[in-house]
């Protein structure tokens, strides 16, 4: 029997694949499920345990959420498993495409799929954005391939992800709408219409019921066409330019290799590409108009964004052989001395006033490395032609982009000195988690019995991410108001919040959640952010709470530090 050896092309493939596995995954269970995820943990968690909750229109992610749920238990882990293993399948899309595409772009492509720094946000983020992503674009990449049968698969899977895939579907019936003549045409040649629909109810039956167990997941399929609809008339949404400036923000090189490609592409007159083109637009104007649009929105936008910085950065460097050497020198000194100018302005104190010597020496130095730049490029330009010095800006600009590309990967990953500052969340991120975890573990250990369940008492705080979090607790209160003769050993309130009971409790002041307030961010300071994700302290919202702790479940009980008698009061802590 022959076996087909593993060609370099395989292996690199196989690589962007791997890749992209290693920055989805990589802690994905180590931040604490914000509001937005909670939500939908909490309902796949109840699904699991047979409870009738309501299904939003996503049944998608619920249904194979309470799969994992039932087999291994709720976990971060578990309630982001899906999203990241779509994410990584849409770096497949790269590969299946590869005779379409040519086999530079593809490649290109593949690793642009696999480490986009949106793309990778989108994944490690509990919900169905990223699944009706990759969805949408497997049952396109299967329509050019002709693969009537996966297409049909991938638009029932689609189907169930809500009201997000509407947003990519609609894009797309434009699309054809505004190129029926020659859509009819590809459907005539390459495409069974009739398996289409065959292989697309199969699949929406299956997996819309979990395989003939949970039939509510039909009707909550059909609710996500409802819901996005609904979405036109009940305004919840982001701001336009809190979406955009996360476009920016995280994939600069996108936008502008992408708007390349495009031009590039329409010249040439593909009409493959032409539609991917539209696609595109329509994508953009739907997602702006529309409402209750999410940040995860953009993410739409990436892939053909992606598609056309691919065909973009395939085309050779059109330079003789002698003219290598000086653009390549030409991209490293314009590369250094361009870091060094962003460097020295970084160095400079936000509070630094105009006109100072400090504003002064710093803006000398950056006006000397740029009469550097220009030097050297009229140097080279004398020796050799401007195509070198043109090739060396253009590497040192890929190089500058590719560094910001990485630097935004790394800090969607959560390898940040401030994780909680990014614009691409959905709701603020939770701080202290861990710690009342912690505390909490280490109060049940104390007690004379472990195993008996621990009294925990929660006031004023009924969010999705608390009861995420206490959901392995069995006596748990969410209240608004705590009886006179109920004693708790753990009480959870809000910092302005004042309690009265009549036991002796210590308390400790923890931040719940913390997020930037994006509308006081100066201009001047969203350059340090860019690169450092600094915010300063008057511009963050924070949620505190207090953590009560009755003073008998310590060791000594009440012969400790705190009073008999000593009770909690707003905005009060005891130690």
């Amino acid at each position: 029997m022959h076996v087909k050896r593993p060609t370099l092309e395989d292996v690199l493939f196989l690589s962007a694949l791997l890749l992209g596995g290693l920055v989805r995954f990589a802690a994905l269970g180590s931040a604490p499920l914000d509001d937005s995820e909670a939500r939908l943990g909490l309902l796949a968690w109840q699904l699991a345990q047979g409870g009738e909750a309501v299904l939003p229109g996503q049944p998608a992610y619920l249904l194979l959420t309470r799969g994992l749920f039932e087999l291994f238990g709720p976990t971060n882990f578990l309630a982001r498993f899906w999203p990241a293993l779509a994410g990584c399948g849409l770096a497949g899309v790269a590969w299946f495409l590869r005779d379409q595409l040519g086999r530079k772009r593809s490649l290109l492509l593949a690793f642009f799929l696999a480490l986009d720094p949106i793309l990778v946000g989108t994944s490690r983020y509990a919900g169905s954005q990223m699944l009706a992503i990759t969805c949408l674009v497997w049952m396109l990449a299967a329509g050019w391939r002709g693969k009537s049968a996966l297409v049909g698969v991938f638009a029932g899977l689609g189907l169930l992800c809500g009201a997000t895939f509407w947003t990519g579907i609609i894009a797309f019936g434009v699309v054809l709408w505004l190129l029926r003549a020659e859509i009819v045409i590809l459907w005539r040649e390459v495409l069974n219409p009739k398996t289409i629909l065959i292989w697309g109810a199969a699949s929406f039956l299956f997996l819309g019921t979990a395989f003939l167990t949970e039939p509510r997941g039909l009707s909550a399929a059909a609710s996500g066409l409802v819901e996005y609809f609904r979405g036109w008339v009940v305004p919840a949404g982001i701001s336009v330019p809190r979406l955009m400036g996360a476009f920016f923000a995280y994939d600069l090189p996108a936008l502008l290799f992408g708007g390349i490609g495009l031009v590039q592409a329409l010249r040439e007159g593909h009409r493959s590409w032409r539609m991917m083109g539209l696609w595109g637009a329509g994508l953009l104007v739907l997602i702006l108009a529309w409402p209750t649009r999410s940040v995860f929105d953009v993410a739409w936008l990436v892939v053909p964004l992606l598609a056309f910085g691919a065909y973009a950065l395939a085309a050779p460097f059109l330079l003789e052989k002698d003219e290598h050497l000086p653009a390549l020198g030409q991209a490293a000194i314009t590369a250094g001395l361009g870091f060094y100018i962003i460097y020295s302005f970084l160095r400079v104190p936000l509070q630094t006033v105009a006109g100072s010597p400090v504003a002064a020496e710093y803006a000398l130095r950056m006006m000397i490395a740029l009469v550097m730049i220009f030097a050297i490029s009229a140097l080279v330009a004398w020796g050799w032609s401007l195509r070198p010095v043109w090739s060396g800006f253009r590497r040192a600009g890929v190089l500058f982009l590719g560094i910001l590309w990485f630097s935004a990967l790394f800090h969607v990953m959560g390898v940040s000195r401030h994780p909680w500052a990014e614009l691409l969340r959905e709701a603020p991120r939770v701080q202290d988690a861990d710690l009342v975890t912690k505390i909490m573990g280490q109060i049940q250990q104390w007690r004379p019995d472990p195993h008996t369940p621990l009294q925990v008492a929660v006031l004023d705080m009924d969010r999705p991410s608390m009861r995420w979090l206490l959901r392995g607790y069995s006596q748990v209160l969410f209240t608004s108001i705590l009886e006179a003769n109920s004693h708790p050993e753990i009480i959870l309130t809000p910092a302005d919040v004042s309690v009265e009971v009549g036991s002796a409790y210590r308390g400790q002041e923890l931040t719940w959640t913390l997020t930037p307030a994006w509308s006081l961010v100066a201009p001047n300071e969203w350059l340090h952010w860019l690169f450092f994700r600094d915010v300063a302290v008057e511009g963050q919202e924070a949620s505190r709470i207090i953590l009560w702790v009755r003073a008998d479940a310590f060791p000594g009980g009440l012969s400790g530090t705190a009073p008999a008698e000593s009770q909690p009061s707003q905005g009060s802590s005891q130690n």
